[in-house]
């Protein structure tokens, strides 16, 4: 269930880590890095006429370190990917790409969104949350969690 709050310092909070993200990715394709303990799973957000959906890719991330909040226009996905597996008789890596530890990611969406109906199903590795819209206005409340379903 998700509950939605109204408020200004959520979107701030959006555009400081959208703008870390993008600092993030200049220092990457210099080779270095502003936090190498985060990393950001690929995400497709779209809207449709009855409802917002949100894919992320998730493969390997440990399910129960997944938690999806929505306050007011800002969605929170955070979750983490645990430690790689031993690699066995490795002599020398010779590529790394895919990233392991915590992730938090921060998504604007409209505000006319029913997040009390919100709805999360993890499913081969990715991780589908749907907000649908609303058509009345919401009480004032505090920030809710979307309960993650797995296939």
């Amino acid at each position: 269930m998700v509950k939605i709050r109204k408020g200004l310092l959520g979107e701030m909070d959006v555009l400081h880590r959208r703008m870390e993200r993008m600092m993030q990715n200049v220092l990457q394709r210099h080779g270095a890095s502003s936090d190498p303990a985060q990393w950001n799973p690929a995400a497709d957000l779209y809207e449709t006429r009855d409802q917002v959906v949100v894919m992320l890719e998730v493969s390997g991330v440990d399910p129960d370190s997944l938690e999806v909040t929505l306050e007011g226009r800002v969605l929170r996905v955070q979750g983490r990917r645990g430690d790689p597996p031993p690699r066995k008789d490795c002599v020398a890596l010779l590529q790394m790409e895919i990233e392991y530890g915590p992730f938090d990611r921060l998504f604007t969406v409209p505000d006319n969104l029913d997040g009390d109906a919100a709805h999360a199903c993890l499913n081969d590795g990715f991780l589908e949350i749907q907000i649908p819209k609303r058509t009345v206005e919401p009480e004032e409340t505090g920030p809710g969690r979307v309960e993650i379903e797995t296939a």
